[in-house]
């Protein structure tokens, strides 16, 4: 990870290379680095570490003698000096004893103050990532170690407190261990046979109680006046070893192994002392070095290695989002940098979830119960990975859908199945809360170039990404993502534009402004930080921004010097106080004239330019004519802060008092003033702004609706003074100076012209009704106030009409609306008319009435209402929705096995199962034959099979009475049937017909000679009529109702009825689709009163106590109630 550092050039590089269990082999290569990056993990890594492990060298050491990676490295190549950490590792497959190396690397920046700075943040980042399985930490790890090292290195570089240069610590050593070094490197750095140049050695610590890599700097500043530049060198230190292994050229592996061998002694025990000319050599080279120091003595040295708590502690304090990432993101099996895409996203998922090292905690997850896994559970984290999944538009691991849906299925078991599938449920999980993340991450801020202050707000805004928890999902985290970051980007801005290096053309920049904008702005920076860090909403972020500009600018002036902020401050707060009011003109002008001459007096008239533009905006109101007042109100408006309510009220106090149009001050009221005043932030200050914007509002719809001596007015005049009391929110007047009869008479104006409307657009009788009570409780409310009108009469007529309608219509309702399936808990339909009714069954079902009267003349003393078409099987199946209808029906009907139907003829019902409790709408017409063959229907024919609007057939005499009883109507009688055919004659019905002869023949055709519904062995008919109309079988029982009053009456299926005038037994007339019509009706055998035949039905009818003619009032409102 490289990064440009926000203080200066320098350019950061912290990489991490080797084993470690979120990859299953090695890490994987980070981006192309720096030179000396490159250089260095090839000189380390490739062909030092990984070479040497690849080969079992370090298996090679003896086990009692083997120590763990825990070194400091320093790796030197001729692109430059990068600082590592290594420490031993494995990978996700389940292999240890591997090296991992965190390498870090500055440019351009002298390498000695790297090595003070990179080994606390390394070791930080070994904490860190050895305690997690998880991609993005260990990304995050290195970046948050990349930012520590450049912070740190832009306060101590060049400080006086730097500790001592690599030439100050070589003049301090013993020369003549370093004279011995030099001459042991002369002997070894001989090219071997192979021409190979390279040595490893290992040489004593020079200082003691030094810190990390002191002893490695001193050696390879002694070790470089021996060593070709162009030659790598690798210096490796433990914390607790008395020496350095040094590596020098590309070491082969047994040269890498011996650094982890403890049993390898001191390369310069036993050597003789060295000649005199190195020890001179040595002296001056110390004296040379000696005197290239950075700067001033060393402080006190540290401690060498900081405590594993205190680099945690260190690490939290600068790198929270790393903190709070392993507190949301699951520690093991996730993936880094990889990219969502349909193939293979999930791939190191599965990978780690079948060879069960992933390591994922499956308790995290949800899907456990004590040690087993719940199927409940389990399905819930399986739902929860399908949606995100979809939301993030990737595709999940092949089976995995299916193999997680068999294990709930089977009610988790086996459990190790389970636990297997829990495992790699939990790791899919975090594959997606990792590709959330890096949405998140792509929202870091970029610090380059930034001031204090605007580095107080992204370090903020870098520490609210961290509280965003990415298994809140990606639409969820993007939807926060974006609101917030709303918020910091308003709060950068303000920043940016008070940066004293881009204040306005003419503003002087002294040193004394400059510093005082500055600490302003550092300041505010801090409130704003707060804002930002806490997810504040967008406009206390722009309120806090809005004080920061008021700030800057009070402190600039014309002339660039420092404005007082003694009286101006204190007129602006009156200024803002009174606009936030709503105050008008007269109670504003004063505060204007004050600060405008206190403004240009103390010449910052620039830092009070704010609050006298808005003060001049409300003056500019009060001049402009009448007729731009609603164009001065919508520009006003356009700012939905509330800050120019004060305009908008001045607008609406001239509008309410100039004449304007009634339909513009509606416009402006509904749509301006209103929500101006519900901008306003202060309580009491909005509640008075609603009571005037009110008052002006009822005296405005006053004044439009006219006094005593106004003339009555056309309905469209009225009709717009409607729309206006609407959007007015215009009250009654309270107070008997407040034209109360104007009002009351105004308003029973008012519903004269909506009731005259209700009648014109032809609005049903409920809703005229409705309409007419309005009407009439306003003429009854206005009295003796309605007398003083020009139109009194006119309207007292219409309010004798509507009274008789009303009451009429109350007794329709009364008898109509409560009678027949109404009892039955059938709602009436709209359109209640005397003459028709429509009742809707709870099922939808829908039947419809009509009069028919009894008796004529005197007699007509009730009446009686028929269906207009024959009961439907699904109204049937409506009814017996019902427990006690379904018990008295059910053993009334034909009791048979439904597997082994004996019904011959067409059936339009079956029962659901053996058990008799149901009755359902059978697939086809006729129950299978013996030999199992359903009867066919000859080409050309209708086929549709039964459905709910089939008539009702194999129903009983008595189960017809129970059907008809349980709807609360009966059957008809036999003078009813035949009046209704009479009303019905003519019209076209369902009988039999050529239909049958073609069926006939084509029975004939394929052999098919199965016995048909009349118990005949063909399908022929001597009394079929010449004409078709291509149905074999029963139409729908609403079919013809569009031509006749009453459809069906001698066709379709016959009908049961109450022979004579309902005093006889039960009879059936009319004819069917399969018997020819006929008007005589034929008693029942008591075998048929038990099952029915194929071709009978009912229809029904109910009886109302009285005969209701026509609603005469109604109709008569309508009729005379229209004009004016």
């Amino acid at each position: 990870m490289a990064r440009k550092s926000r203080h200066s050039d320098v350019k950061i590089s912290v990489l991490a290379m080797g084993k470690h269990p979120a990859w299953p082999d090695f890490v994987e290569d980070s981006p192309v680095q720096a030179a000396a990056v490159t250089a260095a993990r090839d000189v380390l890594w490739t062909r030092g570490l990984q070479r040497a492990a690849q080969l079992g060298a370090f298996e090679q050491v003896a086990e009692a003698g083997r120590v763990a990676f825990a070194h400091d490295c320093l790796v030197a190549t001729g692109a430059g000096v990068c600082v590592a950490r290594v420490w031993n590792s494995g990978d996700g497959k389940g292999k240890t004893g591997w090296p991992m190396i965190a390498m870090a690397h500055a440019e351009p920046v002298d390498a000695s103050w790297l090595c003070e700075v990179a080994p606390a943040r390394l070791y930080a980042v070994q904490e860190m990532v050895t305690q997690t399985r998880s991609r993005q930490l260990v990304g995050l790890s290195l970046g948050e170690a990349a930012r520590q090292i450049e912070d740190t290195l832009a306060l101590v570089v060049g400080s006086p407190r730097a500790s001592v240069s690599d030439g100050a610590l070589l003049a301090q050593a013993d020369a003549s261990k370093v004279a011995a070094a030099m001459e042991l490197l002369s002997e070894k750095l001989v090219p071997d046979e192979k021409g190979d140049v390279g040595a490893c050695v290992r040489l004593p610590r020079l200082v003691n109680d030094a810190r990390a890599l002191e002893n490695a700097r001193l050696w390879l500043a002694a070790l470089r006046e021996q060593v070709d530049p162009a030659v790598p060198i690798v210096l490796m230190e433990r914390d607790k070893d008395s020496f350095v292994d040094v590596i020098v050229g590309y070491g082969r592996s047994e040269r890498w192994a011996a650094v982890r061998d403890a049993t390898v002694k001191d390369s310069l025990a036993g050597r003789e002392a060295p000649t005199s000319a190195t020890m001179a050599r040595v002296k001056q080279l110390q004296t040379t070095l000696g005197k290239r120091t950075r700067g001033a003595q060393p402080a006190a040295r540290e401690p060498h290695r900081l405590s594993r708590r205190s680099v945690a502690l260190l690490a939290i304090g600068g790198a929270m989002v790393v903190v709070t990432a392993i507190g949301i993101v699951l520690t093991r099996g996730s993936g880094f940098g990889e990219e969502a895409s349909p193939s293979g996203v999930f791939a190191k998922a599965r990978d780690g979830a079948r060879a069960g090292g992933a390591g994922v905690n499956v308790r995290d997850e949800r899907a456990v119960s004590g040690d087993v896994i719940t199927a409940a559970a389990l399905r819930d984290a399986m739902s929860a990975v399908e949606r995100e999944a979809s939301e993030q538009g990737v595709s999940l691991p092949d089976g995995l859908a299916a193999r997680a849906a068999a294990v709930i299925d089977a009610g988790a078991q086996p459990q190790d199945e389970a636990r297997e599938v829990a495992r790699f449920v939990a790791a899919t999980q975090s594959e997606l809360a990792g590709n959330v993340l890096a949405v998140i991450r792509e929202r870091e801020p970029d610090v380059a170039d930034l001031d204090e202050a605007q580095r107080a707000v992204a370090d903020a805004w870098r520490t609210r990404l961290t509280k965003i928890n990415p298994r809140d999902g990606l639409v969820r985290v993007r939807e926060r993502l974006d609101r917030e970051q709303d918020g910091y980007e308003i709060a950068m801005g303000v920043l940016a534009k008070t940066k004293p290096s881009t204040r306005e053309a003419g503003a002087s920049e002294s040193a004394l402004l400059a510093r005082a904008i500055e600490n302003a702005r550092r300041e505010r920076a801090t409130g704003l930080a707060v804002l930002v860090r806490d997810g504040a909403e967008r406009a206390s972020i722009e309120a806090a921004a809005g004080e920061l500009e008021n700030v800057v600018k009070a402190l600039t002036g014309d002339g660039g010097e420092l404005g007082p902020v003694d009286s101006v401050p204190a007129l602006q707060a009156s200024a803002r106080a009174g606009l936030a009011r709503g105050d008008s003109w007269e109670q504003l002008a004063p505060t204007h004239a004050a600060l405008v001459a206190a403004a240009e007096r103390l010449n910052v008239r620039a830092a009070a330019g704010e609050e006298i533009r808005r003060l001049e905006a409300v003056r500019e109101v009060t001049q402009v004519p009448t007729e731009k007042l609603l164009e001065a109100m919508r520009a006003a408006s356009a700012d939905t802060t509330g800050k120019r309510v004060a305009e908008i009220m001045q607008a609406w106090r001239r509008m309410t008092g100039e004449g304007v149009p009634a339909e513009t001050l509606a416009d402006a009221y509904a749509s301006m003033v209103k929500p101006a005043i519900a901008q306003v932030p202060a309580a009491g200050a909005r509640a008075a702004l609603e009571q005037e914007a009110s008052r002006r509002a009822r005296d405005a719809w006053i004044a439009a609706a006219g006094d005593a001596k106004d003339v009555a007015s056309d309905d469209a005049s009225v009709m717009e003074r409607e729309k206006l009391a609407k959007q007015l929110d215009a009250q009654p007047p309270q107070r008997a100076g407040d034209n109360v009869p104007v009002w009351q008479r105004a308003q029973a104006r008012l519903e004269a012209a909506r009731l005259r409307r209700a009648i014109s657009e032809g609005a049903s009788d409920d809703a005229l009704m409705e309409q007419a009570k309005k009407f009439v409780e306003r003429v009854d409310a206005a009295g003796d106030a309605l007398e003083t009108w020009a139109d009194a009469k006119q309207l007292r007529a219409l309010a004798a009409l509507s009274r008789d309608a009303i009451a009429q219509q109350a007794g329709t309702r009364e008898w109509i609306g409560t009678a027949g399936p109404a009892k039955a808990g059938w709602k009436v339909a709209a359109g209640i008319t005397a003459e028709s009714v429509r009742f809707v069954s709870p099922a939808g079902e829908s039947v419809e009435f009509v009069r028919h009267v009894k008796g004529d003349g005197a007699e007509r003393e009730a009446a009686v209402y028929i269906a207009r078409s024959e009961v439907s099987v699904g109204e049937v199946m409506a009814v017996l929705r019902n427990q006690a209808a379904a018990a008295a029906i059910l053993p009334l009907l034909w009791q048979f096995d439904p597997a082994a139907d004996p019904r011959v003829g067409p059936r339009a019902w079956s029962w659901a199962n053996a058990k008799r409790a149901e009755i359902v709408v059978p697939r086809a017409w006729h129950a299978p034959l013996a030999s199992g063959e359903v009867p066919a229907i000859a080409p050309g024919l209708v086929g549709d099979g039964p459905g709910p609007k089939s008539p009702m057939n194999y129903v009983s005499a008595k189960a017809a009475e129970a059907i008809a009883e349980a709807m609360h109507c009966r059957l008809l009688t036999e003078a009813e049937w035949r009046d209704a055919a009479a009303a019905s004659a003519g019209v076209l019905s369902n009988l039999p017909d050529e239909t049958w002869r073609v069926q006939d023949a084509f029975a004939q055709r394929v052999g098919m000679r199965a016995a048909n519904p009349r118990g005949d062995t063909n399908w022929s008919n001597s009394q079929a009529a010449e004409a078709s109309d291509g149905v074999l079988w029963f139409w729908a029982v609403d079919r013809g109702l569009e031509a006749a009053k009453f459809a069906n009456v001698r066709g379709n299926v016959a009908e049961w009825v109450r022979g004579g005038d309902g005093s006889g037994g039960p009879v059936i007339i009319g004819g069917s689709a399969m018997t020819m019509s006929g008007d005589g009706a034929v008693a029942a055998t008591s075998g048929d009163a038990l099952r029915g035949f194929a071709d009978v039905g009912l229809r029904v009818a109910f009886d109302v106590a009285k005969d209701v003619a026509t609603n005469d009032a109604i109709a008569t409102l309508r009729e005379r109630g229209g004009a004016r």
